[in-house]
């Protein structure tokens, strides 16, 4: 058994976190970091793709991430309100009666429920909602190369130039996106001489 007041200090730097850090730091960055992620890809379908399939392309899946960036961070938003009256509680117990004890597992159940939010909800928006951004417009050009599966020298051309739209940005707009398969065949050398040629 452990006596909840030797870790008052825990239970403190979890409610700073929780209630300052979340709010007033990481709330703001994660804003600032989706707004810039949401631009990723967006300079290569518009230099690459050409003007009728670039809207198509850029609205793709924008509902499903913007939809996903609002729940998950009303979710931190959330758990942090909870969380730092949780341990707020646990100080105020500690403070009336020092002599509380708990066993080791509520501790660390405890301890993972004030810490690990404030983790892992950033680590799926920062990583995961660019990695799903990358996906729908990946998906999406494909769609239009499968939707005009004609044998004409224009088509064979432009469908060419989207599948290097694609390498580049998995190359170089989403470089730590992990388990993104790249095109062996398209070299970094034609990529960039396609884009410098538009």
């Amino acid at each position: 058994m452990l006596r909840i007041e030797n870790f008052n200090s825990l239970w403190e730097v979890a409610f700073a976190v929780n209630a300052i850090f979340v709010f007033f730091d990481l709330v703001p960055r994660l804003n600032k970091f989706f707004h810039g992620s949401n631009e990723l890809g967006d300079y290569t379908i518009k230099t690459m793709l050409n003007e009728e399939d670039y809207r198509y392309v850029s609205t793709y899946g924008w509902k499903s991430i913007l939809f996903g960036y609002v729940k998950f961070v009303f979710t931190l938003k959330l758990l942090s309100l909870f969380n730092s009256f949780f341990a707020l509680v646990l100080i105020i117990i500690a403070g009336f009666n020092s002599s509380f004890q708990i066993g080791v597992l509520p501790f660390c159940f405890i301890v993972a429920i004030l810490l690990i939010p404030v983790v892992i909800i950033p680590l799926v928006i920062l990583y995961f909602l660019p990695r799903y951004k990358l996906l729908c417009l990946i998906e999406a050009i494909e769609n239009i190369i499968n939707r005009d599966n004609l044998d004409s020298e224009d088509i064979l051309v432009r469908n060419k130039k989207y599948k290097i739209a694609v390498e580049y940005m998995k190359r170089f707009e989403f470089p730590y996106i992990l388990g993104i398969k790249r095109n062996p065949d398209i070299s970094n050398k034609e990529i960039l001489s396609s884009l410098d040629n538009g």
